[in-house]
């Protein structure tokens, strides 16, 4: 009896061991299937037991693990007694991590918890859950359902006997009703074994906060057909939600309401919201994350057009210091030689200083007529022909540029500073909201009192779209609209100037701290910035906000009307 008893345990040791050999290595291909997949960097294995002999045995997943990637994933060994950290400033999203549960419920729920803790922001991450064989499926579903109510989706979990036996795993479905789902793969095939959730929302709400900000988004209401969400961020989130079978909704209406970036952390926090507009990135431990860089901006101020230089000042702007030069030395040299030719020739000698001064030379240079005696030699008269010539180049060219300048007069000095604005005349009208993040510019927080402060958004917004030229306004993706509508008038109003009070800032789009949103957002909006779409819904906002009337086409400016010469006019 006692021999057929260690029989037993021999053989149970042997079949345990074949098996736990046989997960090691599923459990390795589900990982290196997976790697290409979607890239992974580093493995994060985590667990509590010490060594054991049993199938899941951490020493052996390791090593594993180890021989069969070939050393091109870093392994990360963390048990519970380290300090929680966050592992967001040293690893990106590409991470596996692999948890070692104990089928003991307060010790697995602390386990997760702390790893979900250090993979802040992190937790989409692929996840793989190791559970002995002794779990019962109620067990399993508990775990899932805790995955669920922390948001953390893309999780499989794995049981030796199962995995090896029966081809079996445990995941999550999201949609179209959350709950633990029991998948089967077919070894070897382990491809697209963590589920796609995002592939089929069902039709379920993508909820984002939108304030109309064009032509970033706002709703489009055409003359005929139904209200669409536009905008070149607009058009964007609307077909990232078609291509995944997702709803828009709004939990706030669209109004031209600045929200603080405080209040917007705290819509996410309560997991109200699930995008938002376009924010400049944060770099604060606010519990929300970003998509990618969607664009980088430019914080300037447009500024009135300076005015065209009175006529008076037209008859000496034309004539620049080179050409007085120029000019001078032509005329110098060639009285000298009138003035050579004429003591070579004469009998007396000449006083040069008379001669100088009864050759009426300047006239001539000058495009006019000029007197000279009748009697003199060829060589003078080849200087003659010199002077006219001379004179006719420099008539023609004087008066071409007159005639261009009263056509098109050239503009007074560009303003340089907030302080030749403020000389000039021209208010600098900034929001309550604009003004604080102004404030934090140490070279513009001097002139914050001179700044004309609304309190009102709109209103400011549509002082803009007048385009009053006794302002100075900021701009960002404004300005390439109001510059392709000034081209429909007599002279531009505006221009952007080089005052600008910060260049080349990254915009992302803000989502909830973990969202399952981000990656396949990311890889979305990568796609529409190769095709083009971007720059085109961009362009076509210039249209849709000229349809709705939000912008006009009328020329404010100051123009005169072309009036013809009549013969009465000329006596």
């Amino acid at each position: 009896m006692q021999s057929f008893n260690n029989l037993t345990t021999l053989l149970n040791l042997i079949g345990m061991t074949t098996l736990g050999q046989e997960f090691m290595q599923i459990l390795a291909d589900i990982v290196i299937t997976s790697s290409k997949e979607r890239r992974v960097n580093t493995i994060i294995y985590t667990s509590y037991e010490a060594d054991s002999n049993t199938a899941l045995d951490s020493m052996n997943i390791l090593r594993a693990l180890a021989q069969n990637t070939r050393g091109t994933v870093t392994f990360l060994h963390i048990d519970t007694t380290p300090r929680i950290e966050r592992y967001i400033k040293k690893f990106n999203t590409e991470l596996l991590s692999i948890a070692h549960l104990t089928h003991n419920r307060k010790l697995d729920e602390s386990l997760l918890k702390k790893l979900w803790q250090r993979l802040w922001r992190n937790r989409q991450t692929r996840l793989i859950l190791l559970l002995d064989d002794l779990a019962s499926s109620g067990y399993v579903s508990k775990i899932l359902r805790l995955c669920l109510r922390h948001q953390v989706f893309n999780v499989i979990v794995l049981q030796p006997h199962k995995v090896v036996m029966e081809g079996s795993y445990w995941t999550i479905r999201i949609y179209p009703t959350q709950m633990p789902v029991k998948s089967r793969f077919t070894s070897p095939d382990y491809r697209a074994i963590f589920p796609k959730h995002l592939s089929n929302m069902y039709g379920h709400p993508l909820r984002i906060f939108t304030k109309a900000w064009y032509p970033q988004i706002y709703t489009y209401t055409p003359t005929a057909g139904n209200a669409t969400l536009s905008g070149f961020l607009g058009r964007a989130l609307a077909e990232y939600a078609n291509f995944h079978n997702a709803t828009i909704e709004h939990p706030m209406s669209m109004q031209r309401k600045y929200l603080s970036y405080v209040e917007l952390c705290d819509y996410f926090e309560n997991k109200t919201i699930d995008m938002g507009s376009l924010q400049p990135i944060d770099y604060s431990d606010r519990n929300v994350s970003f998509s990618v860089v969607f664009q980088r901006i430019d914080w300037c101020l447009m500024v009135p057009l300076e005015q065209p230089l009175p006529k008076s000042s037209f008859y000496f702007n034309i004539i620049q210091s080179t050409v007085i030069i120029l000019f001078s030395c032509s005329f110098i040299v060639i009285s000298c030689f009138w003035i050579g030719i004429a003591r070579w020739q004469a009998q007396p000698p000449l006083k040069m200083f008379e001669h100088f001064i009864n050759i009426p030379l300047l006239p001539g240079l000058l495009g006019m007529a000029f007197h000279i005696d009748r009697r003199i030699s060829s060589k003078h008269k080849l200087l003659v022909c010199t002077i006219s010539l001379a004179g006719v180049i420099v008539g023609t060219a004087y008066g071409t540029y007159l005639q261009s300048y009263i056509v098109n007069a050239p503009l007074g000095a560009r303003v340089q500073t907030i302080t030749e604005l403020l000389r000039r005349g021209i208010q600098v009208a900034v929001s309550t909201e604009e003004l604080e993040l102004i404030s934090n510019n140490l070279d513009f927080r001097k002139y914050r009192q001179n700044f004309t402060v609304f309190n009102n958004f709109t209103e400011l917004l549509l002082l803009r779209d007048t385009l009053d030229t006794g302002y100075a306004f900021t701009v960002t993706d404004m300005w390439a609209i109001y510059d392709e509508l000034q081209k429909y008038f007599a002279r531009p109003l505006f221009r952007l100037s080089d005052i600008c009070f910060c260049r080349n800032y990254p915009m992302v789009i803000p989502l909830q701290e973990s969202s399952m949103h981000r990656q396949p957002l990311n890889e979305f909006l990568a796609r529409l910035h190769e095709a083009g779409l971007i720059d085109h819904w961009r362009r076509h906002s210039f249209l849709e906000l000229l349809e709705m009337d939000w912008l006009t086409l009328y020329d404010n400016g100051t123009y005169y009307d072309f009036k013809p010469m009549q013969m009465i006019t000329a006596y």
